[in-house]
C-alpha cells in the first residue's frame, strides 16, 4: 500500500462512481469530459444535499421570525444575531445568523432574505467551486446579499471533523451584506 488516500467521485451526468486519489475529468462509463466540479466527491454531494435540506426548511420558519428579538439584539450591539435554530430531522440541525446590517433592514427584508436563501439553486463554478452548496449571492429588494453555510461540530466548539455526518455537524447559515464580510 502506498499510503495514498482515495475518495469516491461521482459523475454529475450519469452517477457513475470512481475511487481515485484525485478528482477525474472524464467518466469511464458515459464518456463525459469536464472540470472537477462535474465530478464531486461523495462527501461533497452528501454535504450539499444536507445543506440544501436545511436551507429549504428556512422557508418554513421565515414567517415566524420575530422583529422584537432582532431589535433587542441590535439594541444590545450584537455583532451577530441568532435569528432561529432549525431542526430538519433529529440528526440535521442548524442556526440562522443575521448580521446587524441585514437585521437593520427590518423584518420584511429579513423574511424575504431568508426565503430567498431557502430557494436559491443558482450554483455555478464561481460561487460553488467544491459543489457543496455552501455559498450564494442574491438580490433582495434591490440589494445584493450573500449567504454562507459554515459547518461546526455538534456543540459548535470547532469545525466539523466529518461534515458529511449530520449527527456530528451543526450548520450555521449566515445572511450578510458583502460589505459585512
Amino acid at each position: 500500500m502506498n499510503g495514498m488516500s482515495h475518495s469516491t467521485y461521482v459523475c454529475g451526468y450519469c452517477g457513475s462512481e470512481q475511487s481515485r486519489e484525485f478528482p477525474p475529468c472524464t467518466c469511464p462509463d458515459c464518456g463525459h469530459f469536464g472540470p472537477e466540479r462535474d465530478f464531486p466527491s461523495r462527501e461533497s454531494l452528501a454535504v450539499a444535499q444536507q445543506s440544501d435540506r436545511l436551507r429549504a426548511a428556512l422557508a418554513l420558519i421565515a414567517p415566524r421570525l420575530c422583529q422584537e428579538r432582532i431589535d433587542l439584539a441590535l439594541d444590545e450591539g450584537a455583532d451577530l444575531i441568532r435569528a432561529a435554530t432549525v431542526t430538519v430531522a433529529p440528526d440535521l440541525r442548524g442556526s440562522i445568523i443575521l448580521t446587524p446590517g441585514i437585521a437593520a433592514e427590518g423584518i420584511a427584508f429579513v423574511q424575504e432574505a431568508v426565503v430567498a436563501c431557502a430557494v436559491d439553486r443558482n450554483f455555478t463554478e464561481s460561487n460553488d467551486p467544491w459543489a457543496d452548496h455552501s455559498f450564494g449571492t442574491l438580490d433582495v429588494q434591490g440589494k445584493r446579499i450573500w449567504w454562507k453555510i459554515d459547518l461546526y461540530d455538534a456543540d459548535c466548539s470547532g469545525g466539523a471533523e466529518n461534515p458529511a455526518d449530520p449527527a456530528e455537524t451543526h450548520r450555521v447559515v449566515t445572511i450578510l451584506f458583502p460589505s459585512e464580510y
